[in-house]
C-alpha cells in the first residue's frame, strides 16, 4: 500500500480538480488504513481534505466545520502550513456565500506567518487573495497575486490546477463589471474584453478537464453576455444552466433566475416571465452579497416599470441604490484591510521563483 503522506496528497489535489469521487474512496482508504486519531497532525490533513469534499458537494456547513477543527488543531500543534491552509480555504467559502469582510479577516491571519508556506499553501491563499483585491478595486495586486498562484503551480506540478485560478479570476471581473455597469462606468470595449476572458477562462477550465467548475461555466458565460449586452447568447446560455444543473447551490440558481431576467427584459419584450419574476421574488433573501442583491432589485424596478407599476418601481430602485452603497462601503474596508496588512502584493519569495 501506498505511503499516508502520498494518497493524502492524490486525495487532495482530486478534490481541487473537483474529482470527488476519487477523492472520497481515497479518504475512506486512508481512513481504514491508519489510526489518524492517534495523530493531530495526520488527522487534520484528512479533515482538510474532507472539508474541501464538503463544500464541492454543496455540504457547506460540514466543510466549515472541518475547515475549523483543521484551524484550531492546527494552532495547537504549531502546524502553520495546515492552519492558514484550513484558514484560506474557510475564507474562500465565505467569499463564495458573499461575506467577502469575513473573508478578509481570515486571509488577513493566513498571511501574518508566511515564510516557509508550502505551494499548495501558497496556491490557496494568492487565489483568495486575488479574488478579495479584485472585490476591493485593486486590479494591479489582483494580477500580482495570480502571477504568485501560477509559480506555485508550477512548483505543484499537477495539470489542471492552475485552470480553475485563471476561471475564479475572471468570474470575480465579472461581479466587479457588473457592478461598475450599474455606475455607467463600463466602457461596451470593457465589456467586450470581459466576455473574451470569460469565454477564454471557460474553454482553458473545460479543456483542462476540471470538474469542479463546469456546471457554473454557462451561468458564467450568461452574466458576461448581459453585461456586454448580447442578451440573445445570454438567455441561451442560462437556459441551459438552468436545464442541465438542477440541483445547484440555491444562491446560484436565484442568480441565474435574476441573469436570465436581465436578458428577458433587455431583449425588448413587453415583460420578463411571471414564474421568473415570482422565483426572484422568493429567492431574493438568499442573496447576501450586495451587487447580487442590487441586479435582482433592478430587474425587478424594470419589471414593474414595464407593468405601470411606477411607486413600486421607485422603491425597488432606492433598495438597489442601497445595495450598491453598501457593495462600495464593503470594497473601501476591505481596501483599507488590504493596504493596512501589505496584501496589495504578495510576499517577495512567492512572485520571485529563485527564492524558493
Amino acid at each position: 500500500m501506498e505511503s499516508f503522506s502520498i494518497l493524502v496528497q492524490r486525495a487532495y489535489w482530486s478534490a481541487v480538480l473537483g474529482d470527488l469521487n476519487t477523492a472520497s474512496k481515497t479518504i475512506e482508504l486512508v481512513r481504514s488504513g491508519w489510526r489518524i486519531e492517534e495523530n493531530a497532525k495526520d488527522a487534520i490533513e484528512v479533515m482538510l481534505v474532507e472539508g474541501v469534499i464538503r463544500i464541492y458537494t454543496g455540504k457547506i456547513p460540514d466543510g466549515v466545520d472541518r475547515f475549523r477543527r483543521v484551524i484550531a488543531i492546527g494552532e495547537a500543534i504549531g502546524s502553520e502550513n495546515l492552519t492558514n491552509l484550513g484558514r484560506a480555504w474557510f475564507s474562500l467559502v465565505c467569499y463564495n456565500e458573499g461575506k467577502i469582510l469575513e473573508a478578509g479577516d481570515l486571509l488577513v491571519q493566513a498571511t501574518r506567518f508566511v515564510g516557509f508556506s508550502e505551494p499548495r499553501t501558497i496556491l490557496r491563499i494568492s487565489t483568495v487573495a486575488g479574488l478579495l483585491c479584485e472585490y476591493a478595486g485593486y486590479e494591479k495586486a489582483a494580477s500580482s497575486w495570480l502571477s504568485a498562484a501560477r509559480i506555485a503551480v508550477q512548483n505543484i506540478g499537477i495539470p489542471g490546477v492552475l485552470s480553475s485560478v485563471i476561471y475564479d479570476m475572471a468570474v470575480a471581473a465579472i461581479d466587479t463589471s457588473a457592478l461598475r455597469k450599474m455606475l455607467g462606468q463600463l466602457t461596451s470595449t470593457e465589456a467586450a474584453q470581459l466576455l473574451l476572458r470569460v469565454k477564454s477562462a471557460v474553454n482553458y477550465d473545460s479543456g483542462a478537464g476540471v470538474q469542479v467548475q463546469s456546471s457554473l461555466h454557462w451561468l458564467a458565460l450568461g452574466m458576461a453576455f448581459n453585461i456586454a449586452e448580447n442578451y440573445l447568447e445570454a438567455e441561451k446560455s442560462l437556459q441551459i444552466y438552468l436545464q442541465t444543473v438542477p440541483e445547484s447551490r440555491s444562491a446560484d440558481r436565484i442568480c441565474a433566475s435574476v441573469e436570465l431576467a436581465i436578458a428577458q427584459a433587455g431583449r425588448g419584450g413587453p415583460c420578463i416571465s411571471s414564474s421568473l419574476v415570482s422565483e426572484i421574488e422568493r429567492g431574493i433573501g438568499i442573496l447576501i452579497e450586495p451587487t447580487e442583491r442590487a441586479l435582482a432589485l433592478e430587474v425587478l424596478a424594470k419589471n414593474h416599470e414595464r407593468s405601470g407599476l411606477l411607486d413600486a418601481s421607485k422603491r425597488r430602485r432606492a433598495d438597489a441604490l442601497l445595495e450598491i452603497g453598501r457593495r462600495q462601503e464593503i470594497s473601501h474596508v476591505l481596501g483599507l484591510a488590504i493596504q493596512e496588512n501589505s496584501l496589495t502584493f504578495p510576499p517577495a519569495k512567492w512572485i520571485h521563483q529563485d527564492l524558493w
